[in-house]
């Protein structure tokens, strides 16, 4: 199984000899600016205590007040004192050992430790259920009542014989009908609010949603959105209680710092913007030119000169010719009710008439 590296906090720290001073008041800071989790923790170095005075207390209580235990070794010093501690948390040394230097009065300190990498995938995690929908009531009591025991012999048990055979053959005829099936439980965390009674009235106003939507009783209603305004109420409550609780007990500034920021919850800083207007004027002025490489040049079409039309002359008649008009052949039926030659055979009979007035 993959696994990822883990991470250790390593605090190596010098001090001189000689009265503690602001030494704790400073370690505690120090400390005080490592999270707070799992994840292993480690301080070691020359801290020039005597754990065998009674001054050192003071620094054994603040080394505990961070869950920081002392690792028991042997003399790390010449004069045979511990002067060089170490203290873990969330770690174990399994070996250590200590070897005498030639050119200091303190010995060299060898320790191993193993650090367990974090699986990257658990075991996924599965829910159990009954489809109960289509179980037949009939069937199922027709079931029950074929396997338990004839009424003479069932009547003869005693209580706790007849409770448990009756039970077991409830669950046989359920797996039978209505086998167990497995599916994959719901992966997110739920919230660190929510309490036991908080889920509690969360599964009755889901009850009654389901049988006021069922009946559309108007009682059922009113009962289903008084439910709906304590359960809100109790989160509101719930959520308050949390978050003074993790404010006031938190040490570390760092979370508290990201606490404020969940609950503020600022909006994400807009991404940077070097825009300026002549890059705009450029991008805009491309843009325009590229989408006008798209359109296909058009022949521009050769148009003629429109023609003046010319003033319609009029041919003087004599009353002798008469006689001599007809109608000139055309088409009997044609697509355009009004067709060119209808004007013109007409004008031919009323010329005469027009040149005369």
């Amino acid at each position: 199984m993959p696994t990822v590296p883990k991470k250790l906090f390593l605090v190596v720290i010098y001090r001189k000899p000689g009265e503690l001073g602001d030494f704790l008041d400073e370690l505690d800071t120090l400390l005080s600016s490592i999270p707070e989790h799992d994840c292993p923790t480690m301080v070691l170095g020359d801290m020039n205590i005597h754990l065998d005075n009674p001054s050192s207390s003071g620094f054994l209580s603040l080394m505990s007040s961070f869950d920081l235990k002392l690792v028991q070794s042997p003399p790390t010093h010449k004069a045979g004192k511990a002067l060089d501690l170490i203290f873990t948390r969330n770690c174990a040394i399994e070996t250590i050992s200590v070897t005498p230097l030639h050119l200091s009065d303190h010995y060299f300190i060898h320790f191993s430790t193993t650090l367990q990498g974090r699986s990257t995938a658990s075991s996924p995690m599965v829910s159990f259920r009954r489809n109960l929908r289509n179980l037949a009531p009939n069937h199922f009591s027709s079931l029950v009542a074929s396997t338990l025991p004839s009424p003479s012999t069932f009547s003869a048990y005693e209580v706790n014989e007849a409770t448990e055979s009756l039970c077991s053959t409830l669950c046989s005829c359920l797996n039978n009908l209505c086998p167990l099936a497995t599916r994959p439980a719901r992966s997110s965390q739920s919230h660190p609010w929510l309490t036991d009674t908080l889920r509690s009235l969360r599964t009755s106003l889901r009850a009654a949603e389901r049988k006021w939507r069922k009946s559309k009783d108007p009682g059922d209603q009113l009962k289903f959105h008084e439910l709906l305004s304590s359960f809100s109420a109790s989160i509101t409550d719930a959520k308050k209680a949390f978050y003074t609780d993790k404010i006031l007990s938190s040490t570390d500034s760092q979370k508290l710092f990201s606490t404020f920021k969940t609950l503020l919850n600022p909006p994400s800083p807009p991404p940077t913007n070097n825009l300026t207007a002549d890059t705009f004027a450029s991008f805009f002025t491309d843009k325009v030119a590229s989408i006008s490489k798209q359109f296909t040049q058009l022949a521009t079409p050769e148009h003629s000169l429109p023609q003046t039309p010319s003033s319609p002359t009029m041919d003087v008649i004599l009353g002798g010719d008469r006689g001599d008009m007809s109608p000139p052949l055309f088409p009997k039926s044609s697509f355009d009710p009004c067709t060119f030659y209808h004007p013109k055979t007409i004008l031919r009979y009323i010329k005469l008439t027009l040149v005369e007035l």
